[in-house]
């Protein structure tokens, strides 16, 4: 018997303090894996890692493998276009600007037909709303460059402190 297929994909990832990147090691489609409940951390292989800001306390490290705790992650970015179809979108879109503690972003969000925009966090049912055509305006600096335009991101609803309408 052969199992799911796995894929090695590039990822950038942001939390609160830490901005890292690395290779994951997805089993099957990378949105179910994403969300399945079972795996409580992202498993990053040749990773490198640095406080945010620059010059905190971890001013960078590589090591050969991080996990890093899936609620911890404010966005997620997968630069490899296969990786990016993986994600399924939902046709409706809304444009939206989005405030964290990181960075405010404008992009597509992606809901269900029924939702409203005043209520679309309470109806996702995923902790990561993905994101089209996402630009970011950083608050912080940086360590080292994440993308400030992405075709495809990944945001953690619990970090969205406010929305609206452009």
């Amino acid at each position: 018997m052969e199992g799911p297929p796995v894929n090695r994909f590039q990822i950038h990832v942001l939390t609160l303090s830490f901005q890292a990147t690395g290779q994951i090691d997805v089993i099957g489609n990378l949105a179910d894996f994403l969300t399945d409940p079972a795996r409580d951390a992202l498993i990053l292989s040749q990773a490198n890692l640095s406080s945010i800001p620059p010059g905190g306390p971890i001013r960078s490290m590589t090591r050969p493998e991080i996990s890093i705790r899936k609620p911890e992650v404010s966005f997620a970015y997968f630069p490899e276009q296969e990786a990016q179809n993986q994600v399924r979108l939902l046709a409706r879109t809304e444009e939206l600007v989005l405030y964290t503690p990181l960075a405010i972003l404008r992009g597509s969000v992606h809901m269900t037909a029924e939702a409203r925009i005043n209520d679309f966090l309470a109806t996702t049912k995923t902790a990561y709303i993905p994101i089209t055509q996402a630009r970011l305006f950083m608050l912080i600096d940086l360590p080292f460059p994440f993308p400030q335009e992405c075709a495809l991101l990944l945001l953690n609803q619990q970090y969205v402190q406010l929305f609206h309408t452009p």
